[in-house]
This record gives structure tokens, sequence and C-alpha cells, in this order.
């Protein structure tokens, strides 16, 4: 049974054309992922199936019933609800009635709130992540301020599945997600397969696409390129159609670390809150992977290097000489730059012009060449051009570009400062494929130019493809090295998940086979 029908379906903003002639079909009890490079249309799609945009014109059919469209509370009422990349919740409420709010039970006497169903319905919603978050009545006290980025998507899943859906928009949910949290993300998807429950997701994580969907929906240029059944294709043949070539994000063939290299950074038992006596150096032109699970104490490491957390460390050392690195100030006058996935909370200024977002850190490293102002656009434009960004005028506010460009902009935002030592902490988050591939390799000319790499991803392939070497943690500390041959899935999953034999393997420099 068909429970969403888009036919012929057109959407333009301004000069834009976000789709064109665009057909697309939701099936009920279907897992039905969208994908194209950022800026195609497949958000604008899902923005019209939720009713938040009016499509120009086509026809739309909603369980049955033929529309023109649709208001986001006709949505709501008739069954479909939305996770947003870009996260609904009230910073300053707490867990629970940020996944209660606007579904308040009432009590029958005086309309008040009903507490203790409240609570209820909120744990209700949150069971599905149980094992994976704290599941008690203190952290469903909590501000969503308070919890890490991690769990406030979980809170924006949860408050979704409180409104008991019967149609579920998924936009980039998993972006934020460690793998543990994503393997309940793909229960979740199940059981509501299993309940009736219709859900399209979008997503640029190929393997995820090909483990759990039913369909997928490649759009590009707002158009629609084909809707294939995920089991009749692989990841080789969806890319292809999203970017229209058959360049695949393949591993660099040379390193850019010469076998002299000069050490550029040495850290001698560093320890926070999560990491524990972390010892490593690098040298000029490589790039250090910091791999594991997520979530195991790789963001503390570059934000402490960064100057963003208080620490305990014997030592940093730059260049062979000790350096204080106690704030992102520090860091910066020792050229060093950090790049966060988390663009809403740590990267864009979305309210400020393109231009503003882009010079801000290379005005706070040169304070006293402010001068140099007049120049910027002419510097800007190239870098821009450089990471092909997308975008109107350098004039207009950083929420006009899509999440992909508004990331590019932090990105360049960094290069502008011309960084010894870049510190990536899952920088290619929700950027496209395409997009990606074009990062991966700046990242890799700029080492080739001396430039230094410090790498957190929370995709494994990433750090594999692109790595001279992974240091792999485990609750706070370093318990393997993968160099060389042992970059591979299988020596970084089984350093990952059996520590004890990783302890060893550091231990004794070889390994036997399971």
């Amino acid at each position: 049974m068909v429970i969403f029908k888009a036919t012929g379906v057109n959407k333009r903003y301004g000069e834009v054309v976000a789709l064109d002639n665009m057909n697309f079909s939701l099936e009920e009890s279907e897992i039905h992922y969208l994908v194209g490079v950022n800026g195609c249309g497949k958000t604008t799609l899902c923005k019209i199936v939720a009713g938040v945009v009016s499509p120009d014109g086509g026809k739309l059919e909603i369980f049955g019933e033929e529309v023109s469209s649709m208001t986001p509370n006709e949505a709501k009422k008739k069954g479909i609800a939305v996770v947003y990349q870009e996260l609904s919740l009230i910073p300053q409420l707490s867990i629970e009635d940020n996944i209660m709010l606007g579904i308040e039970p009432r009590e029958k006497s005086l309309g008040l709130i009903d507490r203790k169903t409240h609570r209820e319905k909120a744990y209700e919603a949150l069971r599905p992540f149980e094992k994976v978050i704290p599941f008690d009545d203190e952290y469903l006290e909590k501000l969503v301020a308070d919890v890490p980025i991690d769990e406030q998507q979980i809170v924006e899943i949860a408050k979704a599945l409180a409104r008991k859906p019967r149609l579920i928009i998924f936009d980039e949910a998993t972006a934020s997600l460690h793998k543990q949290q994503v393997e309940v993300f793909f229960s979740i998807l199940r059981d509501l397969k299993k309940s009736g429950v219709s859900t399209i997701v979008i997503s640029h994580k190929m393997k995820e696409i090909t483990e759990i969907g039913d369909r997928v929906t490649i759009i590009r240029s707002g158009r629609l390129v084909n809707t294939v059944n995920v089991k009749d294709v692989n990841a080789d043949q969806v890319i292809q159609m999203m970017v229209g070539d058959k360049e695949l994000l393949e591993r660099q063939s040379s390193s850019s670390v010469k076998e002299d290299a000069e050490t550029v950074l040495e850290v001698k038992n560093l320890s926070s809150e999560k990491i524990k006596e972390v010892s490593f150096s690098l040298k000029k032109g490589e790039i250090l992977g910091l791999g594991g699970l997520q979530g195991q104490g790789q963001t503390d490491v570059l934000l402490t290097l960064f100057g963003s957390k208080s620490c305990k460390v014997e030592f940093f050392k730059i260049g062979g000489e000790e350096v204080d690195l106690g704030s992102a100030t520090k860091a910066m006058s020792h050229s060093l730059a950090y790049i966060s996935g988390d663009r809403k909370k740590a990267g864009i200024f979305s309210k400020r012009p393109i231009l503003e977002n882009l010079i801000i850190s290379y005005l706070i490293k040169y304070k006293r060449k402010i001068f140099l102002r007049k120049n910027m656009r002419q510097q800007v434009l190239p870098l821009l051009a450089q990471i092909d960004t997308v975008f109107g005028k350098l004039s207009d506010n950083a929420d006009s570009l899509s999440g992909g460009n508004q990331q590019k902009i932090v990105i360049g935002r960094w290069l502008m400062t011309n960084p010894a030592i870049l510190l990536l902490d899952d920088s290619t988050k929700g950027i496209d494929v395409g997009a990606t591939k074009e990062f991966y390799d700046i990242m890799h000319s700029l080492c080739e130019a001396g430039m230094s790499v410090i790498w957190h991803s929370s995709e494994d392939l990433e750090l594999l493809n692109n790595t001279d070497r992974i240091l792999v943690f485990d609750n706070g500390m370093i318990v393997d090295e993968l160099v060389g041959e042992r970059l591979s899935e299988t020596e970084l999953y089984r350093a990952a998940l059996d520590t004890k034999k990783a302890h060893e393997v550091v231990g004794q420099g070889d390994r036997d086979e399971d």
C-alpha cells in the first residue's frame, strides 16, 4: 500500500530549482532512503512531506488523500513526525520536557499536567536507548544543554517516537551517534517496520543504507535519478548515481610523511576527565588518526590540545620546545586549528555574513593586522572556489547555505589561518560524497606542503583511507597503534573490541591470529 506519493512536484527558491518534476512514493512498513549530494533537494522533499514547505506544482497523496499542501500541524495530526539534522530541542528545558513538549498528558479534573504519566511516557520513548544512555530520573531531569551532542540526537529521536507516528522522517539522524547507538537506531527502524510505520531516511552512509534500507531514491540537482531496491545495488552504483562519475573514496596511494621528517608535536602523559596518560608524537606532513569506538576520549584529546578543556600533562612540545596550550588563543598562536563536526554549536555563526564567518579566526590570530580586512574578499574567494562552496553573496548570512556548505565555511575559516597542525573532530559529518572527496584531496595536498593533521572520525573507513597511522582508543587510553598493513577494518575492529589482546599487541610488537 502506498502511503505517500509525490507526482511531478516542483519547488523553487528564487532562481534556485530545488525540485524539478520530482516523483517519489513510500510504501507502508517501508524503510526508504533518500540520497544525493548537498543541495540536491532531498531535504526540501522531506519538508514538503512534513508540511513545512509548500510545493509550487505537482500532486501529493498522503494516506490515500490528495492534498495540494499541508501545514506542519496538519501533517502532525495525520501522524507524520520529523527528526531534523539541525536539532529542534530547547536547551534550557529538561530531557523529559523536551520529549513531551506539546503532547503533555493532562489530569481530567483541573487540566494540569499529569506528571506521573508524563514521566512514564518519556521513559517509554527513551527505552530503546536504555543500554547506551543513563536511564533514570536524574537523567530525565537534566537540561538538554548539559548532555553531549550524541545524546541530544537520541532525545530528538525519542521526541518523535513519543508522538506514535505513522510516518517518520529521519534527516541524518545517525550523524552524531556512535556505533552502539546506531545499532539501537537500526533496531528502532526494524521495530517501526514491524508495527506498520513507514520511514524516510536521509543519509550519506552507504553501509547503513545497504544494511537496513528496503529501497533507495537517488536525487541529483532536484531531479529523480532512480529508485531501486537496496538488494539490487551496491554502494559503488549508488555513489555513481549520486555524483555522476565513477570516482570512489579510495585510499590515498602514498603518504606525505618523509622518512627523515621532523617531529612537530609531542604529547607526554596527557590526562583529563575522560583520558588517561595519553602519549604520542606527530611528524611533519603526517595524518594521524584517532580511532576506536566513539566516546572513548578521542574528542577530549583534540579539545585539550586546542586549550578548550582543562588537563594534566607532563609536557606538550611543538618543534622540540615545551609550550603552554592552556587556551584556544595560545593554541592558535602555536599554529593549531580545530574543526568540529558540530557546526551548529562549535562552528557556524548562522546569523552573521559568510565573509565574517570566514575571517573571524584569521582576525583573532592576526589581531595586529586589522588593516588586512580590506583585502579579505580577494583572499576568501579563491579559497571558497578551492573547497567548492556553493553560495550567493559573501554578505548573505551563513544560514542561507546548505548544511554541507556551512561546514565548508568552517573548514575554510581555519585554513585561512595557515595552521601547521590541524585538529579534525568528525569534520566531514553531514557533507555529501562529492564534497567529502574534495575535502580529502585538500587535506592530502596541505600535508604534502608540510601541514600535519590529527583526525578523529566516526567513520572508520574515513580514517583507514586517509591516515598514515591510527591510535586506537578505549576508555580514554591508547590500546593499539595501526600502521602499514595493519590499517584495515579487521584490525581496527579487533583492536577496538578486544582490548585485552590490543594491550598484548602494544607490548609484544606482533600478534597471533584468532
